[in-house]
């Protein structure tokens, strides 16, 4: 990652994907570089460290990750994106986890 490439695609989301806890550092470092850039980036992470390990990996970034897309998030994350931009209401929204004033959310189901 680049500045660069920050610079010319101008991303209002930035997903990221650890699938094992080796890597959970790596990840941290480019979510904090993210964040770096611009605070308002929307930073989610996803995998299988991640899914497993959810509380861990959202408390230890510190807010460089914004969302927690547990599990097979093919679904989950769209549904997510479809509530952000107003087609789907929170009904929709399951298998994702946050921090809320610091404190631990998670929706497994609809």
């Amino acid at each position: 990652w680049t500045r660069n490439v920050l610079d010319e695609f101008k991303p209002d989301l930035v997903g990221l994907t650890c699938m094992f806890t080796i890597y959970h550092r790596q990840m941290k470092r480019i979510a904090d570089f993210v964040k770096g850039y611009d605070p308002k980036i929307v930073v989610f992470a996803g995998g299988v460290h991640t899914s497993s390990a959810d509380k861990l990996v959202l408390e230890d970034a510190d807010g460089s990750i914004d969302f927690v897309s547990l599990f097979e998030g093919d679904t989950s994350f769209a549904d997510s994106l479809d509530y952000v931009n107003g087609t789907v209401d929170e009904n929709a929204l399951s298998q994702i986890s946050t921090l809320v004033s610091g404190e631990y959310a998670a929706r497994i189901s609809k």
